[in-house]
């Protein structure tokens, strides 16, 4: 740690990443996103702070927060999650500045990643091992889903919690347990994902691959059971760093659900998906199965020069 650095005790994490910007910026305007987005976030630091929690930063998506009790933060993801998913109905009475001609707010992604250990503390800055997994976590969130790690789930049992076991994730101290705890909208990012599926025409389709390798500059990572989820972009905490330009910091990810592999689009430039033999397909924003064999970049199309990640379905 640097001078003026503390860590502290173990305590939990929560971060809460609000995504769909992109879609938002080309519906609305630079102007009324930013309105919606702060709107969200007073929303988070309300529900924070009736929880008991501090919210120590935000940074772009994503809003940073620390509690003293992982009860708290139970309570509080439980809350955020609950108000943020109502915004998105249009149930809940806003400035007519930002609504749109329906008089609903334009959706937008929900997503929490919550973990529990010790941090460290520079003029009121969290960092450390423990931030960088809680952002691992939500990065594999999918929209109106919330991921615990299984040392925060330890500090909670008795609470009448739901919980999906999702595998592990790796952190320099080993591999970390994580689950889904189960809520009323769990099943809506499901829906979501399934609709974004079904509105691909001419893509790849679903296969019966048990897993798929995933391989880059070298690196090898399989798409399982074991790893339902890798997440690729120029982030440091990604499974795969790709350090282009073109590339968002979550750009895209693959991932292994209800028996099939799908890649989808999380970025500003979009993805490129050419299975071999196949023509290439642009996802901006959204998903597709992936089937056999074939490459993908992050931003760029793809060619001889583009940094390319292959993938073989097994």
């Amino acid at each position: 740690m640097t001078s003026g650095t503390f860590r502290t005790n173990s305590m939990p994490r929560l971060i809460v990443a609000i995504r769909g910007m992109v879609g938002l910026q080309d519906d609305k305007g630079d102007w009324h996103t930013r309105q919606q987005i702060e709107h969200y976030f007073d929303v988070v630091t309300e529900v924070s702070h009736e929880c008991g929690g501090i919210v120590s930063s935000y940074e772009h998506d994503s809003a940073f927060i620390s509690f003293s009790n992982s009860k708290k933060a139970l309570k509080a993801s439980l809350s955020i999650l609950d108000k943020l998913m109502a915004e998105e109905a249009g149930k809940t009475d806003v400035d007519s500045e930002m609504l749109d001609a329906t008089n609903k707010l334009v959706p937008l992604s929900v997503r929490l990643g919550v973990h529990y250990g010790p941090l460290d503390v520079q003029v009121g800055e969290f960092s450390g091992p423990v931030l960088d997994m809680t952002k691992k976590m939500v990065t594999r969130a999918k929209p109106s889903q919330i991921i615990a790690s299984q040392q925060f789930m330890d500090q909670v049992s008795g609470e009448e919690v739901e919980i999906k076991q999702l595998g592990s994730v790796n952190d320099p101290s080993g591999k970390i347990d994580i689950v889904e705890i189960i809520t009323p909208h769990s099943r809506k990012g499901v829906e979501l994902e399934a609709q974004a599926a079904a509105m691909q025409e001419g893509g790849p389709t679903a296969s019966t691959a048990t897993q798929t390798v995933l391989m880059f500059q070298g690196a090898q990572i399989i798409v399982g059971d074991s790893q339902p989820i890798v997440v690729m972009g120029r982030d440091v905490n990604n499974d795969f760093i790709v350090n282009v330009e073109t590339a968002s910091r979550q750009h895209a990810r693959v991932e292994y659900e209800n028996g099939r592999f799908v890649i989808s689009d999380h970025s500003t430039n979009g993805t490129y998906v050419q299975p071999t033999g196949g023509q290439p397909v642009f996802l901006s924003q959204q998903q597709i199965p992936l089937q056999n064999s074939g490459v993908i970049s992050l931003g760029q199309p793809i060619t001889e020069q583009a940094l390319l990640i292959q993938y073989m379905c097994q």
